[in-house]
């Protein structure tokens, strides 16, 4: 399974996909953005407290937190891990608990993989 979360130009709906049901969401810069501060959405395993949830004994109630940053023309996609006892890996490398990761914004066929704990899920980064 897999979620795919593109790049925020242009501002398009999402596939969100997980097993077998499948919902949309709206990613991008726009909607991560609310004057100067970040709006996240939250990955974890408690549905009352996250945007996507993952059904999985190894991800955390609230486990990363997904939002762009903007620094003058440049965006880049920050993944943070949120404290989780089994972490967030990002192209096989695990954050540290509670670091992040800024991926720069790709284009053409280059992809990052992003896994929350060790759920049979990741996130593709498209």
């Amino acid at each position: 399974d897999f979620i795919a979360i593109a790049s925020p130009s242009p501002p398009s709906a999402d596939d969100v996909s997980c097993g077998s049901g499948s919902l949309s969401t709206h990613v991008s810069s726009e909607s991560s953005i609310r004057g100067d501060a970040a709006r996240s959405l939250i990955v974890g395993r408690q549905a009352s407290a996250v945007d996507i949830r993952i059904d999985h004994k190894s991800v955390s109630r609230r486990h990363t937190a997904l939002y762009y940053q903007h620094e003058g023309e440049t965006s880049v996609l920050v993944v943070r891990d949120l404290g989780g006892k089994h972490g967030t890996h990002v192209d096989d490398s695990r954050l540290e608990k509670n670091g992040l990761v800024e991926l720069p914004l790709l284009r053409g066929n280059k992809e990052h993989i992003i896994r929350f704990g060790n759920a049979p899920l990741m996130c593709r980064v498209i």
